[in-house]
């Protein structure tokens, strides 16, 4: 069954890294510069007998070529270039299903470090981590910072802060 099928690969490509990746790669629109040449040769006689370039009195033709070369950027993937092949047609028609974020649950259940012999409180104490890259900052400063923002949160007891020196950061103890 199709449905079946297409279920199976969003499973897939939502869960697994590199199955993600490659379908990403493979859907990315890319550029692609096309290039026309068009060749133009014309061919005239000259009918005046003062321009023959011959003892027979015939006229010599002209023949004048003209080339103009364009180039067109078109934006293209890889399903629009081959549209036969069945898999990247699927992931094309699929693809906003892969965009989707799967909820916590789902996350939780295809977990490859899934344990179920202990509470989620007892793993994970708190309920966001807050990473805050610091780059010349002085650490009081933002000491005030997070206590005023913590001070409006629901649940500051559960919000875990870690912030990270980039460098040139003084106070960080």
């Amino acid at each position: 069954d199709e449905e079946i099928a297409d279920n199976a690969l969003i499973k897939a490509i939502r869960y697994d890294d590199i199955c993600r990746r490659l379908a990403s790669l493979a859907m990315r629109p890319f550029d692609v510069t096309i290039a026309t040449t068009t060749e133009v040769t014309t061919i005239s006689k000259i009918t005046d007998q003062n321009h023959c370039n011959n003892t027979s009195g015939m006229v010599d033709p002209i023949e004048t070529k003209l080339q103009n070369t364009t180039t067109k950027l078109v934006t293209t993937s890889l399903a629009k270039q081959h549209p036969n092949d069945h898999l990247l047609q699927r992931m094309s028609k699929l693809w906003h299903h892969f965009l989707l974020l799967p909820s916590l649950e789902e996350c939780r259940g295809h977990s490859p470090h899934k344990r179920t012999d202990t509470k989620s409180s007892e793993r994970h104490p708190f309920l966001i981590s807050l990473i805050l890259p610091a780059f010349h900052e002085d650490g009081s400063h933002l000491i005030v910072k997070l206590r005023k923002a913590l001070n409006r949160a629901y649940e500051p007891r559960k919000v875990e802060v870690v912030i990270v020196d980039a460098g040139g950061c003084t106070n960080l103890d």
